[in-house]
């Protein structure tokens, strides 16, 4: 791979880990104090649903490491072997683990505002990071069978 398409692949990583973590978590504070300002009411909830909000975030970021790192495998050659496995199935882990504080959200918002859109934006949010698991280990185990057919097509010449 040409220096040129790697340094713009770092560049888009780091772009995306910015957003995720520092842009993230700025905007999810900002987006809380408006709602306080716009419902007092409800300003006990601010701080709880702002932790689920970054635990998510934090998931994703880590979901964005294991990615660059499994990129890193690609680049370098290493691609059907068994780290590549772990890979994709700590991704799809992660993935899994991620819909815990959606879950978590879900309970909390309906147990303080029946009825809330936000309910609807998690539940599509849960759907989504189950379809992404579910394609991570779909990957992970097309990649085990490639590792096995390498490792026989090895043993054998």
């Amino acid at each position: 791979m040409n220096i040129e398409l790697k340094t713009v692949i770092v560049q888009i990583g780091v772009v995306i880990m910015a957003l995720c973590t520092v842009g993230g978590m700025l905007v999810l504070h900002a987006i809380s104090y408006d709602f306080v300002r716009e419902y007092p009411e409800l300003a006990h909830m601010r701080v709880p649903v702002l932790s689920f909000g970054i635990l998510f975030l934090i998931f994703v970021l880590m979901i964005l490491v294991i990615a660059f790192l499994f990129l890193q495998r690609i680049r370098g050659g290493n691609v059907f072997e068994t780290k590549s496995v772990k890979n994709l199935q700590a991704m799809g882990w992660i993935t899994l683990a991620t819909i815990l504080p959606l879950i978590a959200l879900y309970l909390y918002t309906e147990r303080n505002v029946a009825g809330s859109i936000t309910n609807l934006y998690v539940i599509v949010a849960v759907l989504m990071m189950a379809v992404m698991a579910v394609f991570f280990f779909l990957i992970a185990s097309l990649f085990e069978q490639a590792v096995r057919y390498k490792e026989e097509n090895d043993l054998t010449v």
